[in-house]
């Protein structure tokens, strides 16, 4: 079993995101500190409400590479078709995915936009779908592209809609330093998180930082920051192993 007894771990997620990871902590024995370093903004205008209800008209599949995508649909009232199979990127969007539609019909295996691609591709064969398939994916302003990018490769159709978008918190007129926060251990999975993290608080070289992935460990450097460990895959079980 997981023993992160004695880790004081800062979690740098938006307020209303952060619940789990902290619980998944405290539960192996770490003190957990919320401590938002991004905001999530959700377009609910009558343009993107229209842009996103004819896109799910026609979509065989409904792709979501996180909870905040399904959040976004649930936000604009906009009724996933009956026909429409749903995908999940992981296991916290599978949940959010059941809650919000009543439903998951496939869930990534990897935990990423790319594994989530892949097994779309997969499934779209075996049940002898053409090229005439179309998956919806509503997704961040900025999102990587990964998983459209593995649907485009095997010839199936892509309507990326934007429904939110991922903003670091702003400035501030005094940082404070991370040593009197008294943590040990930093988590950031998104390049905005890192941004909105040194918006916020002075990070000496030497601190230990953990994040989910190849573009949040890019971004870290490129501040002049050291990765002390990167997840294999951005799930809950994958970032745990290795803030030990």
């Amino acid at each position: 079993m997981l023993n992160l007894s004695g880790r004081r771990v800062l979690i740098t997620r938006a307020s209303d995101d952060a619940a789990l990871l902290a619980r998944e902590l405290e539960n192996a024995g770490a003190e957990a500190v919320v401590f938002p370093c991004i905001s999530i903004e959700f377009f609910v205008d009558d343009i993107t409400r229209a842009r996103v209800a004819g896109a799910l008209k026609d979509a065989n599949w409904v792709a979501f590479s996180s909870r905040r995508g399904v959040d976004a649909i649930v936000n604009l009232e906009v009724a996933v078709p009956a026909d429409s199979a749903i995908a999940a990127v992981g296991e916290s969007t599978r949940l959010r995915a059941l809650e919000a539609f009543g439903r998951c019909d496939l869930v990534a295996s990897g935990g990423t936009g790319k594994s989530l691609g892949e097994d779309l591709v997969e499934s779209v064969a075996q049940q002898g779908q053409d090229a005439t398939t179309t998956v919806v994916v509503p997704g961040a302003e900025a999102g990587k592209g990964d998983l459209e990018a593995e649907l485009n490769a095997a010839g199936i159709g892509v309507n990326k809609v934007v429904v939110y978008r991922t903003l670091p918190i702003e400035p501030t007129t005094i940082r404070v330093n991370l040593n009197d926060l008294g943590v040990d251990t930093v988590i950031l999975a998104s390049p905005s998180a890192t941004k909105g993290l040194l918006n916020q608080v002075k990070v000496p070289e030497e601190t230990r930082i953990i994040t989910i992935g190849p573009t949040t460990s890019e971004s870290v450097q490129h501040a002049g920051l050291s990765v002390f460990a990167q997840a294999t895959t951005p799930s809950m079980e994958a970032i745990l192993e290795v803030v030990q």
